[in-house]
C-alpha cells in the first residue's frame, strides 16, 4: 500500500509542480475525464428504490432519505438528479419543530444583544436580498440595506431600515424562521418605536428577473399598503 499522503497535492499549482501541470494537460484533452470517473465509482444500493425515494420526498429532506436508506446525501442528490426527481425543500420546514427552533433562535439573539462590535463575516447581502434591494431602486423605495450587522436596534440586527421614518422590513428565509418569529419579531421593533413588515422568501420569487412578473407587483402593493396604514408621518 502506498504511502503518499492524500493531500499530497494541497496547495499545488500547474504552474509551479510539473505533476500538477500533466494532470490538467490529461483532463484538458479529454473532456470526458470527469464522466467516466463518475461512472467507475462505486455505486450505492439504490436499485429499485426508484418509487419509494419518489414517495419519500413528498414529505423528507434528500438529508432525511439518505439517513433512512442509510447511503450518502449526495447519492441521494445524484439519484435523483438522474431520475429527473424534484426536490421539495419547503416540506423541511414544515416537519420542524417550531419550539426548537425558536430555542436556537433566542440563543442567536441572546449573544448578540448589545454586542455592537459584531459583524458577521458572511457574505452579505445575500442572493435574495439582493433582489430586494434591486427591488426597492426600481420602485423607489426609499430603504436601507443594513442587514450585515452594521445598524442594530436593542441588540437586533434588521435587513433593511428607513431611519428617518423609523420602519423596518424583515426577510425572513423559511429555512431559518418558523411563522412565529413574525409576530414575535413586529412586536419587538413595535416596543422601541419602530414600525415592521416582514417579507417571507416565497413572496421574492423571481424577482429581478427580465420580466415584472406578478409576483412583484403584489409584494409592492403590500408594502405600499403597509406604509398607507402607518402614521401620516410614515406614508411616502
Amino acid at each position: 500500500m502506498s504511502n503518499i499522503p492524500f493531500d499530497w497535492a494541497k496547495g499545488l499549482k500547474k504552474e509551479s509542480d510539473s505533476r500538477i501541470a500533466k494532470a490538467q494537460k490529461s483532463r484538458e484533452s479529454d473532456p470526458e475525464w470527469k464522466n467516466r470517473i463518475i461512472k467507475n465509482l462505486p455505486k450505492p444500493k439504490l436499485d429499485g428504490k426508484l418509487d419509494e425515494i419518489k414517495e419519500l420526498v413528498k414529505s423528507l429532506s434528500q438529508h432525511q432519505i439518505a439517513e433512512k436508506l442509510g447511503v450518502t446525501q449526495g447519492a441521494i442528490s445524484y439519484f435523483m438528479k438522474h431520475h429527473s426527481i424534484q426536490a421539495r425543500p419547503k416540506h423541511i420546514w414544515t416537519n420542524r419543530d417550531p419550539n426548537k427552533q425558536r430555542e436556537i433562535n433566542q440563543k442567536i439573539s441572546l449573544a448578540l444583544r448589545g454586542n455592537n462590535n459584531w459583524v458577521s463575516n458572511n457574505d452579505y447581502p445575500n442572493k435574495e436580498e439582493q433582489k430586494l434591494i434591486g427591488f426597492f431602486q426600481r420602485r423607489n423605495l426609499p430603504f436601507k440595506y443594513v442587514g450585515d450587522g452594521s445598524f442594530k436596534i436593542d441588540g437586533k440586527n434588521p435587513d433593511f431600515i428607513c431611519e428617518e421614518k423609523k420602519v423596518v422590513i424583515e426577510f425572513f428565509g423559511e429555512l431559518w424562521h418558523p411563522v412565529e418569529d413574525e409576530k414575535e419579531r413586529i412586536i419587538f421593533f413595535k416596543e422601541r418605536g419602530w414600525n415592521c413588515l416582514v417579507i417571507w422568501g416565497r413572496e421574492t420569487g423571481i424577482l429581478g428577473g427580465k420580466r415584472i412578473s406578478k409576483l412583484e407587483y403584489r409584494l409592492y402593493d403590500k408594502i405600499s399598503n403597509w406604509l398607507a396604514g402607518l402614521p401620516p408621518a410614515f406614508s411616502t
